[in-house]
């Protein structure tokens, strides 16, 4: 039997921050609760790694401690701007040559780091193997805000209706090929097709405009549920949105945009004790 190659990563630059305030980005406390719940309350086991544009050493090494390979991005090129400003965007295209190098025929899953883990996931992988193309969470009943070319406004508008919504950036998958094509179609539109690689989040628009319909499976909402379609039952976090029902593995918490408003479903105030344990 063929041993199971998965791969859950995430794309990180890291400062540390001393006395965090409510207002700012939570980029170090949101590190230590996606990877605290993530080994310690969903259980994981499998591969995680960070490919990194140069973290804070100590978070680096820290990171290690979770069993988090730590894999250096390149960052010879600007594209336009320093990495900090368009980071959501140029990860997709700068990850590409890691994959193809080190991870061939591997089944991917990559967050955004201000999410946490409440369930186990080990379910996805199996999920994964029915998928032709790619597997997303669409954020239904909202729309996401264009960045590409006018020439494709229509088009993009079009898609979000069909979609009933927009695909949520913060949660990519899929198998190998299919993640992988993806990634470089999204580089093409980003250099040579109109669409904004300089605005941070253009991202999210760009996945949600490269949808494929046929290949692709849209109801990813177990593996990333947004903070506003949630409410507590107790600890648990569960959803409150009439079209869907189901149990929530993964929450985003959104860490730069949300200015405080996602305080009651953090990890760290629902399960303090693995908090201060392990932070």
């Amino acid at each position: 039997m063929m041993e199971e190659k998965n791969l859950l990563y995430v794309v990180t630059k890291i400062q540390k921050e001393e006395n965090i305030p409510i207002e700012g980005r939570f980029f170090e406390e949101r590190i230590w609760e996606f990877l605290i719940s993530l080994r310690y309350l969903a259980n994981y086991q499998g591969e995680v790694v960070a490919f990194d544009y140069g973290s804070d050493p100590q978070i680096l090494e820290k990171m290690g401690d979770f069993g988090v390979k730590v894999i250096p991005l390149p960052i010879d090129k600007e594209w336009g701007v320093p990495v900090e400003r368009n980071l959501t965007n140029r990860r997709n295209i700068d990850v590409i040559p890691l994959l193809e190098q080190h991870y061939k025929d591997y089944k991917f899953l990559t967050y955004d780091f201000d999410c946490w883990f409440q369930e186990p996931i080990d379910e996805f992988w199996t999920e994964l193997d029915d998928i032709e193309g790619c597997y997303y969470s669409v954020e239904k009943g909202r729309a996401c805000r264009y960045r590409g070319p006018e020439s494709t406004l229509q088009e993009y508008k079009d898609i979000q209706g069909r979609l009933g919504g927009f695909v949520w950036g913060g949660m990519q998958s899929g198998k190998f090929k299919p993640h992988l094509d993806r990634l470089r179609l999204m580089t093409d539109l980003f250099l040579e097709g109109g669409w904004d690689l300089y605005n941070w989040g253009a991202d999210q628009a760009l996945i949600t405009y490269t949808v494929d319909f046929e290949k692709d499976r849209l109801d990813a909402w177990r593996w990333g549920f947004e903070w506003y379609c949630i409410e507590l039952k107790g600890k648990k976090v569960v959803s409150k949105m009439p079209w869907y029902d189901g149990p929530i593995a993964v929450i985003h918490q959104n860490a730069t945009l949300n200015r405080g408003k996602s305080e009651f479903c953090r990890f760290k105030n629902l399960h303090k004790g693995l908090w201060k344990k392990y932070k």
